[in-house]
């Protein structure tokens, strides 16, 4: 496994939606997740659709509780866990090239200021995120659907009683807005928005940023006692899949395979179960069973239209702007 930047700096993605647990111990880390320190969640407050705030508790799910992540902790984690699995981890590394080779593979990857390490490989798993760089050095394209941007800041509110740990989700006219706590009482704010507006209303910019959070009702006073902690930063956020998803001696998986919005809570969950699909894909096709393969793209593509169903349906929910940008694209879109 080559790991590119190590697991020391700012990752995104803090909740863990209800019914991981099963995961976990089918994985062998519940044990090793629940010692970690991340806090439980138990519910999601929404002003979607209306000013109101509406509360979905996790207790009335079967489910039961989320949880707000420590998400570089908890990628630092699996990735233990995969070494004391037998993986080999070289990090922070950089692949510098793949080629074919009789048998499979040859990448080439590099530590700073070390010679290139060369690794022979005879199927090629691509678990880079949304870019995907290596399926589509290899031909795969990406069919996107939105152009979906998080501009984001941490804080630090040291006054967070326990009944205010909830991710909250506000709909604004130009987008919508999502906060949560991080275990360590640090508070992740980020306004959702297409590219274009984040570019057209100077979003990166903090005081245009907080005039937008101004003209809030529920995020603001939510961050009303909340110090910023870190300067602004922007992500990509937008719905995508991999066409294909696989090919010969090579898979996607996660993001790399298919991306969601984040209002779908689903990237987590998602590349984990992907990966396991993977693995066992990976292993039939080794074993000179391709079928598994092509169910697992096929998997991934029906899922992912499924999403994007379920998406249409919950942003056409919000009918207060209809004629802004953001929400006239997302409604178009629901039509087509």
């Amino acid at each position: 496994m080559v790991e590119l930047r190590g697991y020391g700096g700012v990752r995104v993605g803090e909740t863990l939606q209800p019914g991981m647990e099963s995961v976990f111990r089918y994985l062998g880390v519940w044990d090793t997740f629940c010692a970690a320190g991340h806090r439980p969640a138990h519910s999601i407050r929404s002003a979607w659709g209306n000013e109101e705030l509406y509360e979905r508790s996790f207790f009335m799910t079967p489910h039961g509780r989320g949880w707000h992540l420590d998400r570089a902790r908890f990628d630092a984690m699996l990735a233990e866990e995969a070494k004391s699995a037998g993986v080999t981890l070289i990090s922070p590394a950089r692949l510098t090239s793949l080629e074919r080779t009789p048998d499979g593979w040859l990448a080439r990857v590099t530590r700073h200021g070390e010679s290139p390490i060369e690794l022979h490989a005879s199927f090629i798993v691509d678990a880079t995120g949304r870019k995907a760089p290596i399926a589509v050095s290899l031909g795969a394209s990406h069919l996107i659907d939105d152009d979906l941007v998080g501009v984001y800041c941490f804080g630090v509110d040291d006054r967070a009683q326990d009944d205010e740990w909830s991710t909250l989700i506000e709909a604004a006219p130009d987008g919508w807005w999502y906060t949560t706590f991080l275990p360590d009482r640090r508070l992740v704010a980020a306004f959702l928005t297409d590219g274009d507006i984040v570019k057209e209303q100077r979003l990166l910019s903090l005081p245009r940023w907080i005039e937008l959070l101004a003209k809030t009702r529920h995020t603001r006073e939510r961050l009303l006692a909340c110090r910023a902690a870190t300067r602004l930063r922007a992500y990509r956020a937008h719905s995508r899949i991999l066409d294909p998803i696989a090919g010969d001696g090579w898979l996607a998986t996660g993001d790399a395979a298919a991306s969601h919005d984040p209002l779908s809570s689903m990237g987590i969950a998602n590349a984990l179960s992907t990966g396991m699909h993977a693995a066992r894909a990976i292993d039939a096709a080794l074993n000179g069973d391709r079928s598994m393969l092509d169910a697992y793209a096929r998997g991934i593509a029906t899922h992912y239209q499924s999403y994007r169903a379920m998406q249409r349906r919950f942003y056409c929910v919000e009918q207060r702007w209809p004629e802004a940008t953001f929400w006239k694209r997302r409604h178009g879109r629901a039509l087509s």
